[in-house]
């Protein structure tokens, strides 16, 4: 606030009083977001009065009146249109505030699309620029993630269940702002699971011929109710 942000002028070709300019905004200048002061009854200045919101408001069409000291007294009104840039003062947002859940086969070939974290930003041009990077729990590079898109993909190496059955991914979001702003939290997970395990079923009958099933866990569970354990 108090910034000068325009400067307009008025003369008066009177001699005396009736030659004496002073200036007000009479129109467009909601909640008095901005003051004018009227300077050796010739410039009139316009200041920063209140906060301002590009997202809420990005112009202001000011009218601007020069009014003499005469009696009566005369006027003329003056258009201002009064542009507001943008500043970085919005952090992205992440759509899914509670994080994702995601059940994946261990088999799967590198670039298989696991999922896409989607953020918005209230902001405009390179301000709401977005970029996302994987920054926690994917030590071993099993996932990669497009910086533009979002998209998360697995690399060649495929994901291992007997390794590790369960990521945790911290997935970050930032701005390209100056100094860019992260999503909120900061943080933002996603959780997946490899469940599915091939492996030889027989009898118990000597010469009788094995097949080949989804493996169970230590609790005879099958592989499709293992997949759905992951809840928030």
């Amino acid at each position: 606030m108090g910034k000068k942000v325009a400067v307009v002028l008025g003369r008066d070709r009177d001699a005396g009083l009736n030659g004496l300019v002073n200036f007000t905004l009479v129109a467009g200048n909601m909640e008095d977001v901005f003051k004018i002061k009227t300077v050796n009854n010739t410039y009139g200045e316009v200041f920063v009065n209140a906060p301002l919101d590009r997202e809420s408001v990005d112009r202001y069409l000011l009218k601007v009146r020069a009014i003499d000291g005469g009696s009566p007294p005369r006027y003329s009104d003056h258009s201002l249109t009064i542009n507001i840039l943008d500043i970085n003062d919005n952090a992205p947002v992440i759509e899914s505030l509670k994080g994702y859940n995601v059940s994946i086969s261990e088999n799967v070939g590198g670039g298989t699309s696991v999922l896409r974290v989607i953020a918005t930003d209230q902001d405009i041009g390179p301000n709401a620029m977005l970029f996302y990077y994987i920054t926690a729990g994917n030590q071993d590079l099993t996932f990669r993630m497009d910086r533009v898109t979002g998209e998360m993909v697995t690399r060649p190496a495929p994901p291992d269940r007997e390794r590790q059955q369960e990521y945790r991914l911290t997935v970050t979001v930032e701005d390209d702002g100056t100094p860019p702003l992260s999503s909120p939290s900061g943080v933002h997970h996603l959780r997946g699971t490899q469940a599915e395990q091939p492996c030889s079923v027989c009898n118990g009958s000597l010469g009788m011929k094995c097949s080949t099933a989804l493996c169970g866990d230590s609790f005879g569970d099958p592989p499709a109710e293992r997949n759905n354990d992951f809840k928030d």
